[in-house]
């Protein structure tokens, strides 16, 4: 009885030696497809809305540093990027005003959304439409239009043209300086 219970003991000691190998290898499966499920999702780092996306099919394979979307930040204020095509990039500097014009409110019926240059790009891309053009971030005064009473706030992707002031004359000066450029040269008047 004794070595009956030996013989038990050892073909316990197999059964418990194939099952742990039956767990480890059921653990490596697990971990491989757990591995293949993170793979197939992509978490976002911070809570937006997608403005831009750089993939069309689904299971599309994406290298790594490969830009995949463009995310609004939730909360975060709102800033205009611009294209400043380079021949008017000359005396454009950061802190400069800009008046914002949104394509989908009328500027005569919601007035210019006033803001100020807060970066330029160090260096100009090529653009199909503009030939080539600096990067121009713009920070907003306002996110939002008024229309009865109602606040209607602008959405990330929305279009509008920027015109950055780059300096300021009276209307007299405008008309009074070719004269003055007339007197200047030795024309009497």
């Amino acid at each position: 009885t004794r070595l009956e219970a030996q013989q038990k003991i050892q073909q316990l000691e197999v059964e418990l030696t194939q099952i742990k190998a039956r767990i480890s290898e059921n653990e490596t499966l697990v971990n491989t497809a757990k591995t293949r499920l993170k793979q197939k999702f992509l978490k976002a780092p911070v809570d937006g809305i997608i403005s831009s996306l750089n993939i069309s099919n689904t299971g599309q394979v994406v290298q790594p540093g490969h830009s995949i979307a463009e995310i609004a930040p939730q909360g975060a204020p709102l800033v205009l990027s611009a294209n400043l095509p380079t021949r008017e990039a000359g005396f454009i500097n950061e802190g400069m005003p800009v008046q914002v014009k949104f394509d989908a409110y009328p500027y005569q019926d919601y007035g210019i959304i006033k803001g100020t240059v807060i970066s330029i790009s160090s260096d100009a891309k090529a653009d199909q439409l503009m030939g080539s053009v600096y990067k121009v971030k713009v920070s907003l005064d306002r996110d939002y239009v008024i229309e009865d009473d109602e606040i209607i706030r602008f959405k990330a992707g929305q279009t509008a043209n920027a015109d950055i002031i780059i300096r300021r004359r009276r209307i007299i000066d405008f008309l009074l300086d070719p004269m003055r450029q007339l007197q200047k040269s030795g024309i009497d008047l």
